[in-house]
């Protein structure tokens, strides 16, 4: 362990800084250039459309599930509904959290003003939270050693959002790209030195659903979901589905299936055979999962609540900072019974709100926008 990206700007809401939100590519130079003209005018169209708040609503669920599924993690040991709870909840957080994500990333041709805007919105920030992370490591007893070859918790997104992001205008005209996305988060399992180490794994095994949500902003999504009058009955269906198919492999396998990371364990071919079909099942599981969400989502600005949305990424570094120290001091050790778990999730979803907002977002700005921020210094001085 970026976790992974038309919407209408909410009126009443305050004017936050653009950092706070899911990264999107910036609209490239308008120059004509003949091979890469279309590319160039469709990313510079989605850069104009007015935000959706379908889309903002969407990524606050997402990202609020990705706090409320750390917070049960972190109490695995001590409340025995919090596996399976965390299971069930697993396919509406991170796999629409990056298919969102490439939802907003383009494929034009990277100049120096993008590759710049990827360094300073993604890169920089990286370094920040990871040097914060080791930080706070070395501080607070009982933290996790820090690891240099490791990004910090829940920062493996950032990273593999970053690589994604580069990768796209690379690969963009390979035949039959999906195919050998899925082929390559399938065979890595297989190759032992892949793993945690530069969130390499992961970036590999979770480009497949990047690229579907690059695809899908090619389409009007929207209307067709809009249009569709038993859309969301199908996905009802399909969420309780892929809920309780989650709940099931991890009562089998454990939860290291979901996670999508790393090698498979050693067996023989057949066991080996098996960890590949695994892995598919859940990549299949994500992609319904994250499309459940979306079309049960509202299609509407719903007032205070949608505006959060717009912060989705600020939701996500914040947590990742905060987190790790509460659970090393033993805040969630005295979580043991259903009861207090439930008041945690109740807890962690109204403390994601208020990571969303525009107040903390514009707070958090030195955090989320430092190379912005010193430039805005610097040309005042």
């Amino acid at each position: 362990m970026t976790l992974t990206g038309a919407d209408v700007a909410p009126a009443a809401a305050p004017p936050v800084p653009r950092a706070a939100t899911l990264p999107s590519a910036p609209a490239p130079s308008s120059a004509p250039v003949p091979s890469s003209a279309p590319a160039r005018r469709s990313a510079l169209s989605r850069s104009r459309r007015p935000r959706d708040p379908w889309l903002d609503n969407a990524r606050l669920v997402a990202a609020v599930g990705v706090v409320v599924g750390h917070c049960l993690s972190a109490s695995f040991a001590r409340v025995e509904v919090a596996e399976p709870l965390w299971a069930a909840t697993w396919p509406f957080r991170l796999p629409a959290l990056v298919l969102m994500a490439g939802w907003f990333s383009s494929s034009a041709p990277l100049t120096r003003r993008t590759l710049g805007a990827l360094v300073a919105r993604l890169l920089v920030v990286l370094v920040v939270f990871d040097l914060l992370s080791a930080v706070l490591a070395a501080v607070v007893p009982g933290s996790k050693p820090f690891d240099p070859l490791v990004p910090g918790f829940g920062l493996w997104f950032l990273l593999a959002l970053l690589c994604w992001r580069l990768a796209l205008p690379l690969l963009s005209r390979v035949p039959y790209l999906a195919w050998w996305a899925v082929g390559a988060a399938l065979l890595v399992g297989l190759v032992d030195g892949v793993d945690e180490r530069a969130a390499l794994s992961r970036t590999i095994v979770w480009f497949p659903l990047f690229l579907l949500g690059h695809a899908l902003a090619g389409g009007d999504l929207r209307g067709r979901v809009a249009g569709w009058r038993g859309a969301r009955t199908v996905a009802v269906l399909a969420a309780v589905a892929v809920a309780v198919t989650c709940v099931v492999l991890v009562h089998a396998h454990g939860v290291a299936p979901l996670r999508l990371s790393g090698p498979y364990p050693d067996g023989d071919l057949p066991a080996t055979a098996g960890s590949v079909a695994l892995r598919a099942l859940v990549l299949l599981v994500g992609v319904v999962g994250a499309a459940s969400m979306l079309a049960l989502v509202p299609r509407r600005r719903i007032k205070a609540v949608t505006v959060v949305g717009a912060g989705s990424l600020s939701v996500y570094l914040l947590h990742v900072l905060a987190l790790p120290p509460l659970v090393a001091i033993g805040v969630f050790d005295a979580v043991d019974t259903t009861v207090e778990l439930l008041a945690v999730v109740v807890v962690a979803v109204a403390v994601a709100l208020v990571l969303g907002s525009p107040w903390v977002r514009r707070a958090a700005v030195p955090l989320l926008e430092p190379v912005t921020l010193c430039s805005r210094r610097g040309g005042n001085t």
